[in-house]
């Protein structure tokens, strides 16, 4: 008897030892959570809708959107590098809090801490001013704002989001120097100059084209070519090198294997091809513009470095 359940033991953990264990569920098996580090209805959180509406049926599992807003976008993105590698918290992001809030130092971490997943979209910012504006094109604004040192004052949606840096890099391209005037958002600064509190604002598209399409908002110059305004005249028109665009990317905390990342990543791609994704990013004026890791890194690289300059040349940071 004592001969059988010896037998019986050693089957057993040969058994173990060749496999016979339970094998762990394939990416994803449970809930995933993208923190969207602004507030709800921007343009950031309607993208982030948009996509994970239908990454959710392409990984077939649940995707819970969850914004986590404040800092321009640091206390998401703090809360997202703090949590498990394990590919079930992510984030959907633009660049701000990567490259700028950790130039100004407003961060605990470097901007390249997170794990990449890839590009998802872009789209430009625009130089708009009220309908009833004497200039008429962006040379004209240039020309004023040479003439009459300082006067000129324009909206941003906070010291160092896109639309800060942006404007900074094309006025200080331009030898121009102006007052900025810090919004808490988008929808704020454009009603800085519906109501004529500043002269200009340099905001994303999607903000201002209804009001540009309504009259009430003249476009001067967009930071890069944009499909729905084809003969709109960009910066790089005026003696400025292209503009800046504003990208929205998926990441993950800091050590999400490559697995994890290559599935996310596939199935984004996946998302981005779908005639309804495309057509509803569209609509609100994102193009879609799927870009892996890797060379979404070196577009990181890049923007990271024309932040850096556009901040130093205004005196916001130091070497």
């Amino acid at each position: 008897m004592k001969k059988w359940v010896a037998l019986t033991l050693a089957l057993l953990m040969m058994f173990t030892v060749t496999g016979c264990a339970p094998k762990e569920e394939a990416y994803p098996s449970g809930t995933i959570k993208v923190i969207v580090p602004f507030g709800a209805g921007g343009d950031t959180d309607l993208a982030a809708r948009i996509i994970t509406d239908k990454l959710s049926k392409i990984l077939n599992c649940t995707i819970v959107v969850e914004n986590v807003g404040g800092g321009s976008g640091v206390v998401g993105h703090t809360q997202m590098l703090n949590s498990d590698p394990d590919g079930y918290t992510l984030m959907i992001n633009q660049l701000g809090s990567h490259v700028t809030q950790t130039q100004l130092g407003n961060t605990t971490y470097e901007y390249d801490d997170s794990t990449v997943i890839c590009g998802m979209g872009s789209f430009p910012q625009a130089f708009v001013v009220s309908a009833d504006s004497e200039w008429e094109t962006f040379q004209d604004m240039a020309d004023w704002a040479k003439e009459h040192p300082n006067e000129l004052t324009y909206g941003t949606q906070g010291v160092g989001g896109l639309g800060h840096t942006c404007a900074l890099d094309a006025v200080t391209q331009l030898d121009i120097t102006a007052k900025d005037v810090a919004f808490s958002n988008t929808a704020e600064s454009v009603t800085g100059v519906l109501g004529g509190h500043v002269m200009m604002t340099c905001c994303p598209i999607a903000g201002a084209a209804p009001y540009i399409d309504s009259g009430d908002l003249k476009l001067l110059a967009l930071s890069n070519t944009f499909y729905q305004y084809p003969d709109a005249p960009t910066v790089s028109d005026f003696g400025c090198t292209e503009g800046m665009y504003s990208w929205i990317a998926m990441f993950g905390p800091g050590g999400v294997d490559a697995g994890g990342v290559q599935t996310l990543s596939d199935a984004v791609k996946e998302t981005l091809e779908d005639a309804d994704v495309q057509k509803s990013l569209k609509d609100f004026g994102i193009e879609t513009n799927f870009v892996p890791a890797d060379e979404y890194k070196k577009v990181m690289d890049v923007e990271w470095q024309r932040n850096h300059d556009a901040l130093l040349a205004a005196g916001l940071i130091s070497e």
